[in-house]
Formats: structure tokens, sequence, C-alpha cells
């Protein structure tokens, strides 16, 4: 366990001088997820995100809504939809995002590891985007007595419509659930966007709350 607490400290203190480069963007996410359990095979999720980014230059919160259905012990689907609204200087925005999600997981030794798989358009008011997004994620053995967990993911974006590269997103973190039902997570993100062949880099932090019942 040890060891692998160590492999996740290294791997962040790799990514840390990337994160670090002066051209970068930094932020800070707080996202918020309710889940209900409606039958043994069906839940409903709420979640909200606001992302701190600039106060004064640009604002940006969603609030998303839907069902999950557990097909087998390693397979689910889910459709959802996204409200967001955004600021970029005077300008306000709306944006609807509906979803559709595959999550197949199964375990090695002690590792969880899991595949996502997103059909996800974005409606705004100026052009649409449809993209494929696919995050595999490996959750590390548990730490300590606190339950406390690493974890990696990697989440990829493709632009269905000019079938390019569209954005990536390289997650590290540690997750912690307290009671079975509270959940909450720290991680900080490497996102690297594509526009006309240039590269751009934010530094996200993340804090994830997340409450089932």
């Amino acid at each position: 366990m040890k060891r692998n607490g160590i492999i996740v400290l290294l791997f962040m203190l790799v990514l840390r001088p990337l994160l670090n480069a002066d051209d970068a963007i930094r932020e800070n996410w707080g996202n918020l997820r309710i889940t209900k359990s409606l039958s043994e095979k069906m839940k409903a999720d709420f979640r909200t995100e606001l992302r701190y980014i600039d106060p004064f230059d640009q604002y940006f919160n969603y609030f998303d809504l839907g069902l999950s259905w557990k097909i087998n012990t390693w397979a689910f689907v889910s459709a959802d939809f996204r409200h967001i609204t955004k600021r970029s200087g005077t300008k306000w925005s709306k944006e609807y995002w509906p979803y559709a999600d595959l999550k197949m997981t199964k375990a090695v030794q002690k590792f969880n590891l899991s595949n996502r798989s997103r059909l996800e358009v974005r409606i705004k008011e100026d052009e649409n985007m449809i993209l494929y997004r696919n995050k595999l994620e490996v959750k590390l053995p548990k730490l300590t007595k606190v339950k406390l967990q690493p974890f990696v993911a990697d989440d990829v974006f493709l632009d269905i419509d000019n079938s390019e590269l569209y954005r990536n997103r390289v997650h590290a973190g540690i997750a912690c659930v307290y009671f079975k039902s509270v959940k909450y997570a720290l991680s900080y993100i490497l996102e690297s966007t594509w526009k006309n062949d240039i590269r751009n880099d934010k530094d996200i932090f993340l804090l994830e709350l997340h409450y089932a019942f």
C-alpha cells in the first residue's frame, strides 16, 4: 500500500512542473453531486459545479439532472441533461448539453478500473458541437483505515464533426468515503485544448462532494 501511495505522489510531482508553466491558466472547481436510489437498478443524479476563473472577467456554472441504470455487475448506462450559465467579459450566455454514458468496470487484483464512453451534444447560442468522450480511470488500493483511495484518469474529447482531438484532461487525486454515503475527492487536472493547431493548457484544482441515499 505504501508503494502505491509513493507511485501516486511521484506521478503528481512529475505533473507539477507542467501545471506550473508560466503560460498555463489556473482555475478552481467545486462540484456537488447528490444521488438518490430509486430501485435496485435505477438511480437519479443531481449535480452542480461552479468554476472559479476570474470573478471580474469569467463565470461558469452548471446544473445537471440524470438517470442511470445498472445493466449487470460491471456495466451501467445513463442519460443526463446539463444546463450551463457562463460569462466572458460582459457577455452572458447559456448552453445545453444532453449526453449519454456507457460505463464498464472491472477489478484487477486490488485495483479498480473503469471505462466511460460518452456521446455529448453541446447546444450553444452560435454553434453546436457533438463530442465523443472516453475516460479511463484507475483506482489504486486504499491507503489507510480512513479509506483514502488514490486515483488517476485520462479523459479524451473527440470532435465528431471535424474528426479531430478537441481536448484532453489528465487527473490525479485522492478520494475518501465517510459513513458509506458521503464521499469527497480532491484532485488536480491538466487540461489541454487544441484550437487552430495551438495547444492551450489549464491547471485545474477540483474539490468534489458526493452524497448518496
